[in-house]
């Protein structure tokens, strides 16, 4: 596992997703433990204490949730591990990347 591989991956994510205008909340499988932030630092903070993390994209204006990208921690550059389908144009690049 490649941890500080899998962080810039994440922040890839996470970065894609605020430069598109969403704001970001954090399940870490058991808990929302970020609620429709922009705080990249609190975001970056709740990933990675548990075995998975979902990354759930929000409408900024209506707080509505519009998509959510799954993230398997250990499976270094093949941490992205699912998404929804409307988040196809922003996280597809980035498994480009990986």
């Amino acid at each position: 596992m490649n941890i500080q591989l899998e962080m810039a991956i994440a922040g890839r994510v996470v970065d894609a997703l605020m430069g598109a205008g969403y704001t970001i909340g954090v399940n870490d499988g058991e808990d929302l433990t970020v609620r429709r932030s922009t705080d990249r630092q609190q975001i970056m903070e709740a990933l990675a204490t548990t075995g998975e993390d979902y990354i759930i994209a929000y409408e900024q204006t209506t707080g509505k949730s519009v998509g959510w990208v799954l993230l398997v921690w250990g499976n270094d550059e093949d941490l992205i591990t699912d998404h929804s389908v409307n988040l196809t144009p922003i996280i597809d690049p980035l498994i480009a990347e990986s």
